[in-house]
């Protein structure tokens, strides 16, 4: 760094410690294939709980978590491994592979070709479908899509250099929050077919999307609906039906990731606290009631 400020050294490691290779004597980062594995796992097994304890147990808020304050490189594929439209089970998972990458803490890192889903299968004997030569760029709505994540990603403090807190976990549904003293974000990742109404607390105030640049306020605000969509020429674009009982819902707009839009009006406002005073779900007390999932 003497010789050229803002110079970094990156190791490349399959498993292990990073510690013992990221620190003040060595490194300044190194691959990241524990979540690497873990984004690609969990949406094809349905399981959003693998990469979410992965991800808790690098940057969580608690003291034994091992990578706080590290920036690791994170990836979906790179020159070694299958790429990420390839290896994904469901393709409309794949705008929500990058969510996740440029949700989490770390630096995320995007292999050639894959931002605009070039597909390509690792052999047993050899690498050449992985590093093909391309005589010109290949863009498409997931490259656009990719650019708007960048530039989110570069001009957000919080998601550059904030905390990790796991939000809402199920199966299928992943709600984080990153924090610094400046700004707070949540990210939400839906792979499921059908929309969540997801519960929580933390659902509350005034919320700007950073897709739409839209403000939004939310005065009573205990729900947030997850939509799902279905992948067209890349992205992610039609939302799927909505819940049976709207006027109990907040609901998000944008994409997959939203970073947090949540709105009602008053009429609704009005509506869905006397309808909890008419059912089985306790004190309409607003501290208090607890809320059904839709």
């Amino acid at each position: 760094e003497e010789l050229k400020p803002g110079f970094a050294l990156i190791g490349e490691v399959l498993f292990g410690d990073y510690n013992l290779i990221v620190n003040d004597d060595m490194l300044h980062s190194c691959t990241n294939y524990e979540c690497y594995k873990g984004i690609y796992s969990s949406l094809n097994s349905m399981n959003l709980f693998e990469i979410a304890h992965s991800l808790n147990r690098q940057y969580g808020p608690e003291q034994w978590c091992i990578y706080r304050g590290k920036h690791l490189m994170n990836f979906v594929d790179n020159h070694d491994v299958t790429r990420i439209a390839s290896i994904l089970a469901n393709k409309n998972h794949l705008p929500l592979a990058y969510g996740i990458l440029f949700g989490m803490p770390g630096i995320p890192c995007i292999y050639y070709g894959s931002e605009w889903g070039e597909l390509g299968e690792k052999a047993p004997d050899n690498d050449y479908a992985l590093r093909p030569s391309f005589e010109a760029p290949i863009p498409n709505e997931l490259t656009d899509f990719l650019k708007k994540l960048i530039s989110l990603r570069k001009n957000s403090d919080a998601l550059c250099n904030g905390g990790y807190k796991n939000i809402v976990i199920t199966n299928h549904q992943l709600i984080f929050e990153r924090k610094s003293d400046s700004e707070r974000v949540l990210v939400a990742i839906n792979a499921s077919d059908a929309d969540l109404t997801a519960n929580h607390g933390d659902f509350n105030g005034t919320c700007t999307d950073l897709l739409t640049e839209k403000t939004h306020v939310v005065r009573f605000g205990r729900t947030a609906e997850i939509q799902c969509h279905v992948l067209e020429n890349g992205l992610n674009k039609t939302p799927c039906k909505k819940p049976a009982h709207p006027k109990l819902a907040f609901r998000c707009t944008g994409f997959f990731i939203h970073y947090f839009s949540l709105y009602i009006d008053a009429t609704l406002l009005q509506e869905l606290f006397q309808s909890l005073q008419y059912t089985s779900y306790g004190n309409p007390d607003p501290d208090n009631v607890s809320y059904p999932f839709l």
